[in-house]
């Protein structure tokens, strides 16, 4: 099998592996390499953003995300990608309309499910953070983050007999989701 080195393919996967194994300056570089030979590939997009936001470059990652939802076909993970950029840059109710647009297309992940109750706890909408703190719990049970999550917003609505219980799941360690 010949190798074409004109293709994106080859960049992306090393660029990919790079990212993965937590090389993000590297995989920067290749994915840069990929997007530029197939600048019309939402995936190597998403992947380059997942790259820059790791390096901190939460815009350039923004940039990289927007642009592959542009090309479609938009999917959970990539308005999941483009909710945790908008919140780290402060654009709360982007990031929850995002979020919005993850759960409706993966109506089970609990991971975006807690970042939409997180991004209405901090515009203060306390029972619908809840209700989407309860949306992740039902679809994954044994969430600490979310049960935390639910425990400060029960909390800060004056529930506190049914908050505490929650918030003690702030010892638990979670891995962030890529």
């Amino acid at each position: 099998v010949k190798a074409n080195f004109e293709d994106a393919q080859l960049p992306f996967l090393l660029g990919m592996i790079l990212h993965k194994t937590r090389h993000d300056e590297e995989a920067v570089k290749w994915l840069g390499q990929a997007a530029a030979r197939e600048p019309q590939t939402a995936r190597v997009l998403h992947g380059l953003g997942c790259a820059h936001q790791n390096l901190g470059n939460i815009s350039r990652a923004a940039e990289s995300f927007a642009r592959a939802l542009e090309i479609g076909p938009p999917t959970g993970d990539l308005y999941y990608s483009l909710g945790n950029a908008q919140f780290m840059l402060g654009e709360i109710e982007r990031a929850l309309a995002s979020f919005r647009r993850a759960v409706e297309l993966n109506p089970r992940d609990a991971a975006s499910w807690n970042n939409l109750g997180k991004c209405l706890k901090d515009l203060n909408r306390l029972d619908e953070s809840i209700l989407a703190y309860d949306q992740a719990l039902a679809a994954q049970p044994d969430y600490p983050l979310a049960r935390y999550g639910r425990g400060i917003s029960l909390l800060t609505a004056g529930r506190l007999r049914e908050g505490w219980p929650d918030y003690e799941f702030r010892w638990f360690r979670c891995e962030r989701r890529q």
